[in-house]
């Protein structure tokens, strides 16, 4: 059974893409770091379904462990390693005026170095055996729809896109590299229900991003062998609309709240 490793997949959109994908097929290592409740649960609920998963833990702030990592997902299993979903993020607000380069380096070993290193093992491992395997990079709508907002994350991502066309290039053809660019799905940080549902209609459908719709579309990734350095929306056109500030700070200066 091929196999796909998913970082981040403990809980959130990691986690419907791995359950997804485990439907699919594919055998999912479900990376995590701390979230190993929910990994856990995440494995029962595959596993109720008759797929196959294992869990793999890792601190992707620690380049070593990123290093080991697909050697680990490798000798550990009867699966062989064929693609990689890096969904992991680490996400903290800041702006420009308060940029600090302390919280930037710490958001890029997530967001960018680990995906960086992920990628070169994956594919010289995939070149050592003349295989063929895919890369995906989750990244953000609004790398095309730029605020201010989150400054040194939306560094960060920015990065990862210019990382995931560098990919395509340099790893082809062994490799196959490509991103997806979500929109809002779900709540994040201190944000309200009231929030959200407010918030994740500020798009072109007027409605928040399926999970599911995130996950098919990994899916297809992964399954069309001609597709490779491309970057597909899933956020319902929000890219297509613009806000001079994160859409959750936008429904809460409508709120009269800061």
């Amino acid at each position: 059974m091929q196999g796909v490793l998913i970082t981040g997949a403990g809980r959130r959109i990691g986690a419907a893409i791995a359950e997804h994908l485990a439907g699919c097929g594919l055998h999912v290592f479900v990376h995590c770091n701390a979230s190993s409740n929910e990994a856990d649960a995440l494995l029962a609920r595959i596993a109720a379904r008759g797929g196959s998963a294992e869990i793999v833990q890792a601190d992707l702030r620690d380049p070593s462990a990123c290093e080991s990592l697909i050697a680990r997902c490798a000798a550990g299993s009867k699966h062989e390693l064929t693609a990689i979903v890096n969904n992991a993020a680490a996400f903290e607000y800041d702006s420009a005026d308060s940029f600090d380069p302390g919280l930037f380096g710490e958001l890029a070993k997530v967001n960018l170095i680990a995906p960086l290193i992920l990628a070169g093992e994956f594919a010289a491992r995939l070149k050592k055996r003349k295989a063929r395997g895919c890369i995906v990079n989750l990244l953000d709508q609004k790398l095309w729809n730029p605020n201010t907002d989150y400054y040194s994350y939306t560094l960060t991502k920015h990065a990862l896109l210019g990382a995931t066309e560098m990919m395509a290039m340099s790893f082809a053809p062994d490799v196959r590299v490509c991103g997806i660019a979500p929109g809002l799905s779900l709540p994040s940080g201190d944000q309200t229900d009231r929030e959200f549902a407010e918030a994740s209609r500020m798009n072109l459908i007027g409605a928040p991003v399926a999970l599911g719709d995130i996950a098919k579309t990994a899916e297809f990734i992964l399954s069309t062998p001609s597709i490779n350095g491309e970057i597909i929306f899933v956020d319902g056109g929000q890219h297509l609309v613009p806000s001079r500030r994160d859409v959750m700070f936008v429904v809460r200066e409508k709120g009269g709240e800061k």
